[in-house]
């Protein structure tokens, strides 16, 4: 019986270590999407805006790796794409029943929590910083909750990439 190699594995994105194609669930979610986002739910006591996720994005099938080590795949726009904070890639990652796609500069950022349906991808936005912000409720601290919102992925056709 011949042993399957760790690219055939249907779950997580670290399977594809040492594998010249992403599997077969990857490639299924890569591609170009426009992103609808719900207006946000933000606590009181939020001082900050929440950080939006771009308009349109293209989810790759190239691994990003850390210390040699997948972290997930690739996303573009950046939208930390300036100095000093391009230094951490925006990546997405699936699981059997849901998608991640993640941007960040290491002090704040934005994902999106999504699974599939027959119109795209569903779910929450999530927008978060390094700053914990509480309250007090019935004598107790508690952390107010980061903005969310509901978004939507559709697909659509992917924009040629300018010449570097």
């Amino acid at each position: 019986m011949a042993r399957p190699s760790p690219c055939s594995a249907l779950v997580l994105v670290l399977a594809v270590s040492g594998c010249g194609r992403a599997p077969g669930p990857i490639r299924e979610i890569a591609g170009c999407y426009s992103i609808s986002l719900g207006p946000w739910d933000v606590h009181r006591l939020t001082y900050d805006h929440p950080r939006s996720p771009p308009d349109t994005v293209r989810l790759g099938t190239a691994a990003v790796l850390a210390n040699g080590e997948a972290r997930g795949f690739e996303v573009r726009p950046n939208i930390f794409a300036s100095t000093p904070h391009r230094e951490i890639p925006p990546t997405w990652q699936r699981t059997v029943d849901s998608v991640k796609v993640t941007w960040t500069d290491g002090f704040t950022g934005v994902r999106l929590s999504l699974v599939r349906t027959d119109s795209g991808l569903v779910g929450r936005a999530h927008s978060w910083t390094d700053v914990i912000v509480s309250e007090e409720v019935h004598g107790r601290q508690q952390q107010i909750p980061w903005p969310t919102a509901s978004v939507h992925l559709r697909r659509s056709r992917c924009a040629r990439e300018a010449a570097a």
